[in-house]
């Protein structure tokens, strides 16, 4: 759940906190907090950079990564508007460049062993 890391991989909160966001209420900081620390920071921004390149928005591209990784049956998002919803479902037909997906999982610690091939492993022993 949460393929959009509580909304910080949508890219809203690349340089501040909006005031009315989730991060900004007394109520609900504590659910956003935690994705807004510096290594957070650095995958929105390559998920941004990524988008930019791509002609999409940081939460398709967020979107696609998730939802286009081995072993995730399904991504849940929740959408506060119906622009958001309409952003997101554009992501049906959509999909990233293998450099793409790579550099995003480096990003984030390392190449996801699940997202290769059998042919890259046969030539491995």
């Amino acid at each position: 759940w949460s393929a959009l890391g509580r909304g910080v991989l949508a890219g809203r909160y690349r340089t501040d906190t909006p005031r009315d966001s989730r991060a900004a209420s007394q109520e609900l900081s504590w659910f956003v907090e935690p994705y807004l620390t510096q290594k957070p920071r650095a995958v929105v921004d390559a998920v941004a950079k990524a988008g930019e390149g791509l002609g999409m928005t940081p939460a398709q591209v967020a979107l696609c990564w998730v939802r286009d990784a081995p072993t995730v049956a399904s991504a849940l998002v929740g959408p506060r508007h119906r622009k958001q919803l309409a952003e997101l479902l554009a992501t049906a037909d959509m999909s990233l460049p293998g450099e793409i997906t790579t550099a995003l999982d480096d990003i984030t610690g390392g190449p996801n062993l699940a997202r290769r091939k059998p042919q890259q492993d046969a030539g491995q022993s």
